[in-house]
């Protein structure tokens, strides 16, 4: 298994999950791909549209971006947004749980 899973891979899938316009999305090898879905039959992760419902109360403003990650054997959602007042917050969720691992603005 890699390292990390880079960027959810199917636009398509995130733009009817989230039902967010203009949303980025890019796409990933199919490898990663493969292995996000795997995950997700085996109960390792949870439905981004789920996960969405979870923490909607502290990912605030227009997602960017967002990025499936393995680290620590822990499966995590990388969520980066841009708030009403122009700044880019990025929001870690456990993956499995949907419980808010970490938030702070980017300074990048």
């Amino acid at each position: 298994m890699t390292k990390a899973i880079r960027h959810l891979v199917q636009a398509g899938l995130l733009v009817t999950a989230l039902g967010v316009g203009g949303m980025t999305a890019v796409w990933a090898s199919s490898s990663d791909h493969e292995q996000a879905r795997q995950a997700m039959q085996a109960d390792e992760i949870q439905p981004l549209a789920e996960i969405l419902q979870k923490v909607s109360s502290e990912v605030h403003g227009r997602i960017l971006e967002v990025e499936l990650e393995r680290k620590r054997n822990r499966w995590i959602y990388e969520f980066k947004t841009i708030e009403e007042n122009g700044m880019v917050r990025e929001t870690k969720v456990d993956a499995k749980t949907g419980e808010v691992l970490h938030s702070e603005y980017d300074d990048h």
